[in-house]
């Protein structure tokens, strides 16, 4: 503003010709002008808000300064001392120049240059496993671009291209975030569930074992996941049973769980095609007994050994419950035989001990409406030991008893046979066998003549593998040749043609050999003992064999020195073929068993020992 002087309020038409003066020599030189007066424009400060930016971004020029007018260059304008003014979106870095000029024209300058940098960018973020079950684990890949890329969870920084190895408890969502240099992120999350373990709590199939040709039922209870059965049988839902096809050999079903992180647990059942089935169990394991077949179709068990001790005590089966029931027990310490007398009673021969603790031969009577033993004639001492004597029914309603003993035991006078009379209940002597022969058999033949064949004879005598034939007419025995394989512990048969089927046991030289594959027969109408085919199976010692309704023979378990200790593959004799062929298996591996034909056809397999186990069973089994 002008002074106002005196002059100035004097005189009102002096006024324009002061402004015309001012006019003139406006922007003139020289002393005389205002121009030459007025401050330089100053700039104090030009700066960005942001430095530097994200591309596509904008930042905020503030210029302060004095003096004159602003302006700053890239299309900003005119600016405000003091006043924020936007950049416009950037792509590229940019030199913003403000230039400040006063009324004089004079100009000052200050440039600032914002760096634009690129925006960042997450082109990959994801997990090996989106689901994986607890306690494994997963890992988290990823790519980007930007300065700085972190994940939360407590993973923290991470370099594009890398992984991190994760294994969370329970389902968690990841984010990566990535950062620019100007401070711009972006982020992108993810989920790992994480699911329970399959578990597989059973797997069963009922019934174990099925006639060739049967099905069964599966059975599974499981969870956390999605069940599946091979051989066939596809989807199968938890606690609901599903069946088999018809099976016509053993066959071994597996059970898969997954779940839904395609984690799998896995169990096995199998299901034995075979003509065995399980029945019920005795109450006692025993091997070394004996079963005999009574009049009302039950069977009675009695005697044997449960491995420790010998036993007395006697069960029932009951073939239309398929149950042992205990019945009395026998007076004797130790039992050897049990026959079935035409009476309807059984006889049972075995021995006391005295008060001396001296072995004594006894027998007992089993009164099947009694249900009870009561003590009958007793075998004649001198016949001493019992425990390997056969007890063969006669045609007369007499019983054959043939002594053996263990080699070179017992002394050296040769046995006594004895026959025993159910009328009078009384034991006599009959014919000598010439030799104490454990082990042997004795069949009776369809003359009424009893063929005593094998056996070990006493001392290792040569003459191992003798037969003779008892003539109960003449009280006699005489000699009947020789087995074709000294045996000893091996199986008699009659078959429907009169003929008798020798197979398995042992050797008698040393018992070098106890996998006598060759079978025989004795032929009566030529005395003599003939080849026939060849058994299958490793174990023929201690074994069964029982002739069937149809006529053919089963031979089942027994023990040998072979690798696996053990038979559970039976076998069929065809008589008409003269072959063996495989049938079953067995459920369970057996020898001191005992076989017994049932009045329905089907045979009754009990007790004896599991050779592989070396444990003494009270399981039985069927076959039809």
């Amino acid at each position: 503003m002008l002074p106002q002087h005196s002059w100035y309020r004097d005189s009102f038409l002096f006024v324009p010709l002061v402004v015309l003066v001012l006019l003139v020599c406006s922007g003139c030189g020289g002393d005389g002008g205002g121009a030459s007066h007025r401050p330089p424009p100053t700039i104090t400060s030009f700066a960005a808000a942001k430095n530097p930016v994200t591309a596509g971004t904008s930042t905020t020029l503030t210029a302060v300064f004095t003096g004159g007018t602003g302006v700053v260059s890239n299309g900003v304008g005119a600016v405000t001392s003091g006043v924020p003014v936007s950049t416009g979106n950037l792509t590229t870095n940019t030199t913003f120049i403000l230039t400040v000029t006063n009324g004089a024209g004079v100009a000052a300058t200050f440039s600032v240059s914002v760096n634009v940098v690129p925006g960042p960018a997450i082109t990959t973020f994801t997990a090996a496993k989106n689901q994986i079950t607890v306690g494994s684990g997963t890992s988290l890949s990823y790519t980007f671009t930007g300065a700085n890329g972190s994940i939360d969870q407590g993973i923290g920084n991470v370099v594009s291209g890398a992984t991190s190895e994760i294994s969370p408890t329970t389902t968690t969502t990841y984010t990566l975030t990535v950062t620019d240099s100007a401070g711009s992120a972006v982020s992108k999350s993810l989920t790992v569930n994480v699911v329970p373990a399959p578990r597989i709590a059973s797997f069963s199939a009922s019934p174990a074992a099925v006639a060739p040709g049967g099905t069964a039922t599966l059975n599974a209870v499981f969870e956390n996941g999605v069940g599946f059965v091979d051989q066939g049988i596809g989807t199968i839902t938890n606690g609901t049973g599903i069946t088999t096809s018809a099976l016509a050999v053993t066959t071994a079903f597996m059970l898969t769980v997954t779940n839904p992180a395609g984690d799998s647990v896995t169990a096995t059942t199998t299901v034995t095609a075979t003509n065995f089935s399980a029945t019920g169990s005795m109450g006692t394991s025993r091997e070394g007994h004996t079963a005999t077949l009574l009049p009302s179709g039950k069977v009675l068990i009695v005697g044997g050994s449960d491995g420790t001790r010998s036993l007395n005590s006697a069960e029932l089966y009951d073939p239309a419950t398929g149950t042992f029931a205990t019945t009395a027990a026998s007076g004797m310490q130790q039992i050897t035989s049990a026959t079935l007398l035409k009476n309807g009673h059984v006889l049972v021969i075995g021995e006391i001990r005295d008060a001396l603790g001296t072995r004594q031969p006894a027998a007992e009577l089993y009164d099947p409406s009694a249900g009870g033993f009561s003590p009958t004639g007793s075998p004649l001492p001198n016949t001493s030991f019992t425990l390997a004597h056969t007890a063969t029914l006669l045609q007369s309603g007499k019983v054959l008893v043939v002594f053996g003993d263990f080699p070179c035991e017992g002394g050296g006078t040769n046995p006594t046979e004895e026959l025993y009379d159910p009328v009078t209940g009384t034991f006599s002597p009959t014919g000598s066998s010439a030799d104490r022969i454990a082990g042997h058999t004795a069949t009776l033949l369809p003359d009424g003549k009893v063929l005593v064949a094998g056996g070990n004879p006493r001392c290792w005598s040569p003459l191992g593998g003798q037969a003779r034939l008892y003539d109960p007419i003449t009280g006699a025995f005489v000699g009947a040749g020789f087995t074709l394989e000294q045996r000893v512990y091996h199986t008699a048969t009659l078959l429907p043609s009169g003929k008798v089927l020798i197979t398995g046991g042992c050797d008698t030289v040393g018992w070098s050999r106890c996998r006598l594959f060759a079978a025989e027969l004795f032929v009566p109408s030529s005395g003599s003992f003939i080849a026939t085919g060849q058994m299958n199976i490793d174990d023929e010692m201690r074994q069964t064999a029982t002739l069937l309704i149809d006529g053919t023979v089963l031979i089942v378990g027994g023990d040998s020195t072979s690798s696996t200790g053990e038979a559970t593959n039976p076998e069929i004799y065809d008589p008409s073929t003269e072959q063996f062929k495989a049938t079953g298996p067995l459920l369970t591996a057996r020898r001191g068993h005992t076989a017994t034909l049932l009045q329905n056809g089907k045979v009754l397999i009990t007790g004896g020992r599991n050779p592989r186990q070396n444990v003494v069973l009270s399981s039985a089994e069927l076959y039809e």
